[in-house]
């Protein structure tokens, strides 16, 4: 039963979220021109020297102590790539397994999960993870399985096909997704991108979207994105538009008046540093203001985010939200904001705190996380610990 729940959830999940992308294109431009940051996640500084243990703790809020929680044993190949991950509880006894397989270019492929059974001492098969890649290192597979242990076998909870055609320049001209349908046991068309354009300088100039609608067996299309650039090849504007079912397009969204703190050569990896976006009025053919952002840049590209929507008269706050950054690109802060009209002021809406440690070889080894405690003592106190060490060098 627990098996067929999680996968109605997965599918309903899927479904909810395609249908929340669809419907919502205002909040999908505005997350395109939020702060864009590499990735901080990682469980390790930016540094040649990687470790072979780590130690979790969590925190004993009645003795205001840290408690063991387990140890995780990490394993690597040439390229600091995570080959095996073991996890032990307090008395040293085996949890679970993660093995993981890397392709040529050091791209992950499969990644395997085992529980360890104390009744036959023997590592069984809990889930596992496969990617694969096409020519130019785009997923064009990754799926993800269940062991059922009554019929021994790999069961599929959810998977993901992508197609690719590409230019001569290998820029993709056509991205198509179907998703594996638990039902049928087959993969059913889900969504598409056609007709992306370039110019000379190959910064994507067109895209139009599509869904696939399974009662008619027909792709729809229902939204149309429309890029231009200055001379220089800057992102200077770009206008969303929705089909409206009779062969046309109507304009919806215009990106415009972009001021950029960094541009990279696409919307994706830049850092935006002001933004209007304005909606069509289609009773009186016209651009209206709808909102319009601001952020403000620290160190190491920690970043501070305002966004205003126009009420019909002025301009008012709407969110404030703020991520700042160590040296090493790791995000020690994140806290977001609402703006409260009643006594112009900002509310506080949450947050999260990282503290690290690192050697003097720069490697990190010690990561703590805190939550912000909005109930008692509306102060961040710590929640996780993880210690590194035995450190290798690559």
């Amino acid at each position: 039963m627990k098996k067929q729940s999680l996968l109605i959830v997965l599918c309903l999940s899927f479904s909810l979220q395609f249908a929340f992308a669809k419907m919502n294109a205002n909040k999908s431009a505005l997350q395109r021109l939020h702060p864009k940051h590499n990735n901080s996640a990682k469980a390790k500084a930016n540094s040649i020297f990687t470790p072979k243990k780590e130690t979790n703790y969590y925190w004993d809020m009645m003795n205001n102590v840290w408690q063991f929680a387990d140890t995780t044993l990490y394993t690597y190949d040439s390229k600091a790539n995570v080959t095996s991950k073991l996890q032990k509880d307090q008395t040293g006894a085996n949890i679970s397994k993660t093995t993981n397989v890397y392709n040529s270019n050091g791209l992950l492929t499969n990644s395997l999960v085992q529980s360890w059974d104390n009744i036959s001492n023997t590592w069984m098969n809990t889930q596992r993870n496969t990617i694969t890649y096409d020519i130019h290192s785009n997923i064009t597979m990754n799926q993800s399985e269940y062991w059922d242990f009554g019929t021994n076998a790999w069961l599929i909870a959810s998977s993901n096909k992508y197609v690719f055609t590409y230019n001569a320049n290998g820029l993709p001209t056509s991205i198509t997704t179907s998703y594996w349908d638990v039902t049928t046991l087959t993969f059913v068309n889900s969504d598409r991108s056609v007709n992306m354009t370039y110019n000379a300088a190959n910064a994507l100039l067109t895209e139009q979207q599509e869904y696939y609608d399974g009662t008619i067996n027909s792709w729809v299309p229902y939204l149309l994105d429309n890029y231009t650039y200055s001379a220089q090849n800057v992102l200077t504007t770009f206008i969303e538009s929705n089909y409206n079912g009779f062969g046309g397009w109507e304009p919806s969204l215009k990106a415009h008046s972009l001021v950029w703190h960094s541009w990279n050569g696409n919307l994706d990896n830049s850092k935006i540093q002001s933004y209007y976006l304005d909606i069509y009025d289609l009773t009186t053919s016209t651009w209206v203001w709808g909102s319009r952002g601001n952020v403000t840049y620290g160190a190491n590209n920690s970043s501070t985010e305002i966004q205003e929507d126009y009420n019909g008269v002025s301009w008012e706050n709407v969110s404030k939200n703020i991520s700042n950054f160590d040296a090493q690109n790791n995000q020690t802060l994140t806290e977001s904001y609402s703006w409260d009209a009643t006594t112009s002021t900002w509310t506080f809406g949450g947050g999260s705190k990282y503290l690290y440690q690192y050697n003097g070889q720069g490697a990190m080894f010690e990561k703590i996380s805190q939550y912000y405690d909005s109930f008692n003592t509306f102060a961040y106190v710590n929640s996780s610990k993880s210690v590194y060490e035995d450190f290798i060098e690559f």
